[in-house]
């Protein structure tokens, strides 16, 4: 029986399975238009404050103990931390895992965001910090963490589900888009679903999408 792909409106249209093959031999959309770079993270941009406090906290952080430099760089109000500023800090922390998520938790406790929390792009920025090094049960607790401050979005599993793809883990991945309704408060649409199809044609896993998605659908 031919797979089934999300339409508009919420139906469920019939889908060849020639049809899910050329979608990922096609020719690839521009980058900019393609389905997974609307759900990507924000690039690195130039940040001099960035920069150097990542310098610091990399130089001086204990591995035996991640969480003293954040809290000690971040407490008695020394630094004035911005939203975007802590963005940019996470993101190049993305290859020390467990210093960018003791930074998330030591900035939800800092004056800067007394009558706020983080921005979402913070907490998706260790989430795939974590995921990426497979750190996975520590990234879905960042993502219940992230539900509860209202910051989840479809974007915090596609960035779950991509760095499970690339692992291997395809089953966990579309389990995670099975997922988000608990924690997004409704299930993906069809443009966010379509990045699943995406990441899964670029990692060369195309038949794992209706295999895989559509045993749960049946």
């Amino acid at each position: 029986m031919p797979p089934l792909l999300p339409a508009a409106g919420g139906s469920v249209a019939r889908l060849p399975c020639a049809s899910i093959r050329l979608l990922c031999t096609a020719m690839a959309p521009p980058e900019t238009t393609s389905p997974s770079h609307v759900l990507a993270l924000p690039p690195i941009a130039r940040s001099p404050d960035a920069d150097e406090l990542a310098r610091v906290l990399l130089a001086h952080h204990n591995p035996f103990h991640p969480a003293e430099s954040p809290l000690q760089l971040l407490s008695g109000g020394g630094v004035s931390l911005t939203g975007g500023l802590l963005v940019q800090l996470l993101l190049r922390l993305r290859g020390a895992s467990k210093l960018a998520l003791s930074l998330l938790h030591a900035a939800r406790l800092h004056p800067s965001f007394v009558n706020t929390r983080p921005p979402p792009d913070a907490y998706d920025a260790v989430v795939d910090a974590l995921a990426r090094a497979r750190q996975f049960d520590a990234a879905w607790r960042v993502v219940v963490d992230a539900s509860a401050d209202g910051a989840a979005s479809p974007r915090t599993f596609a960035v779950l589900a991509r760095r499970y793809i690339a692992a291997g883990m395809t089953r966990q991945a579309v389990r995670a888009f099975d997922d988000m309704e608990a924690f997004v408060g409704r299930e993906a649409n069809s443009a966010e679903f379509a990045t699943l199809l995406d990441t899964l044609c670029k990692y060369k896993y195309p038949k794992v999408f209706y295999l895989e998605t559509y045993s749960c659908i049946w």
